[in-house]
């Protein structure tokens, strides 16, 4: 999303924030993708639906291309039962993100490098009872084969 960084982050003073999806009624639980100056860039949710009925979202990362300390824990906050404790899971992370200065008003925002990329892939079927395939092609159903040139191809480094 671009600009996306930049539109966040110009009047945030705590330096995290959090992705909530909805569609109707349905909330995903909160995914905290910029955290200490920093963004996690490549964010993947799966959508999960019941004969075309939306059932839930899922997030669906790991640290795909990176390691050491470029992969760090995503906190993810339980949107539905607050009495549950938050959860983490690994993801890419990158560091040293700021604001664009040279922004003069809140129309103006440009791309830091630091904009995350959202991919929605979908699970379960349709109206007619049809499974839908897109959940096969999401990050995490590549992990046992070759992952790093799908990765780059995204332009994140």
């Amino acid at each position: 999303i671009n600009g996306i960084y930049d539109r966040l982050t110009r009047d945030n003073s705590t330096g995290t924030e959090s992705l909530i999806l909805q569609a109707g009624n349905k909330l995903s639980d909160k995914y905290q993708f910029l955290k200490n100056k920093g963004v996690f860039p490549l964010i993947n949710v799966v959508v999960r639906l019941k004969d075309g009925t939306l059932t839930g979202f899922e997030w669906d990362n790991d640290c795909f291309d990176c390691l050491g300390d470029k992969c760090k824990d995503v906190t993810i906050a339980n949107t539905y039962n607050t009495t549950l404790a938050d959860t983490r899971e690994p993801n890419c992370y990158t560091s040293g993100c700021s604001v664009n200065s040279t922004a003069t008003s809140n129309s103006t925002y440009a791309s830091t490098g630091c904009d995350f990329k959202l991919f929605v892939s979908f699970i379960g079927t349709d109206k007619g009872g049809r499974y839908l395939k897109s959940s096969s092609l999401r990050m995490s159903q590549f992990q046992k084969y070759s992952i790093g040139s799908i990765y780059k191809s995204t332009g994140i480094s």
